[in-house]
């Protein structure tokens, strides 16, 4: 009895533990922390279309946070509850001052919303502490939502898959202008993003417009290195994932679209990312190319 006693014991400490030490989402502190990426665009053909340059730059705050990211098109800057998780995230264009900010709301440990300023949201369901669906929407009479050009999924999802999300997004903002208000709470729900999970990584997503039920599947397979933006507070992209994207299929009826990335590490952290990608019809070869190089450097 003493014994079954003791193992019961050291079972609820380790389901205590556990409870108490779980990962918060929103809170980004990985082990090295980027301060710069280095971009080089290639031609269909191999040759050089945009040659290496900085891509971004980095700032983080002395408590770990990040502070903004720099580019030559845009200022990203972020803002956080005391408990360092991300508040608000504000997107300004340097091309013409346009911006737009994105509020962030939780439930618990789980992040449960995404309100733009425009009017538009983004709603997340939860199972066994993983993101399962993610549902874009705007609020009822709502007519300013179709100027937003930046995605908020952009932090969340590949870039790949963003762009893919990005063009359904703007067919569907020119479909619902006068559907909702910002001020209002009625949600007109537009598309859902359902994903499955193998252990810490996103292994597939389906993308369902909800007004004329089209969907698109997308697949991915990963390292087992470090992502330098996992557990991030979704001020990047492959952020749900804990290990680094290297295959992912894009499927929408007899079109196919496979993106494959091969890396190069340094401390178990990518260091270079070289992109290349087939398009598909029916099975047949309609197009490749080796198109873009990705370069990261760390602070640490």
């Amino acid at each position: 009895m003493k014994r079954n006693l003791t193992f019961f014991m050291i079972v609820c400490f380790a389901i205590l533990f556990t409870a108490c030490h779980k990962e918060s989402e929103g809170v980004y502190n990985p082990g090295k922390k980027i301060s710069k990426t280095y971009y080089t665009a290639y031609n269909s053909d191999g040759t050089i279309e945009q040659p290496r340059h900085l891509s971004e730059t980095y700032t983080w705050n002395k408590d770990n946070t990040l502070n903004n990211i720099e580019s030559e098109w845009s200022r990203q800057s972020y803002t956080y509850y005391s408990n360092k998780r991300i508040k608000t995230y504000t997107y300004q264009s340097k091309v013409d001052g346009w911006s737009y900010t994105s509020e962030y709301k939780y439930k618990g440990n789980q992040l449960s919303e995404i309100k733009l300023s425009d009017g538009e949201i983004y709603q997340f369901t939860h199972k066994n502490g993983k993101i399962v669906t993610i549902t874009y929407g705007v609020y009822n009479n709502d007519k300013n939502a179709d100027k937003s050009k930046v995605s908020p999924l952009r932090f969340v999802l590949s870039e790949e898959i963003c762009r893919d999300i990005q063009e359904n997004i703007e067919m569907q903002r020119a479909k619902k202008v006068g559907k909702g208000s910002n001020t209002g709470t009625d949600v007109h729900v537009l598309s859902t993003y359902t994903l499955t999970w193998t252990k810490d990584n996103v292994t597939k997503m389906v993308y369902m417009d909800e007004e004329d039920g089209r969907t698109i599947t997308n697949t991915y397979q990963y390292d087992s290195y470090n992502n330098p933006y996992y557990n991030s507070d979704y001020t990047e992209v492959y952020s749900l994932s804990k290990n680094n994207i290297i295959s992912e299929k894009h499927e929408q009826g007899n079109s196919l679209r496979v993106i494959t990335y091969t890396y190069t590490y340094e401390d178990q952290y990518p260091v270079r990312k070289q992109q290349s990608s087939q398009s598909y019809w029916n099975g047949s070869l309609m197009s490749e190319s080796n198109n873009r190089l990705t370069e990261y450097e760390y602070l640490n």
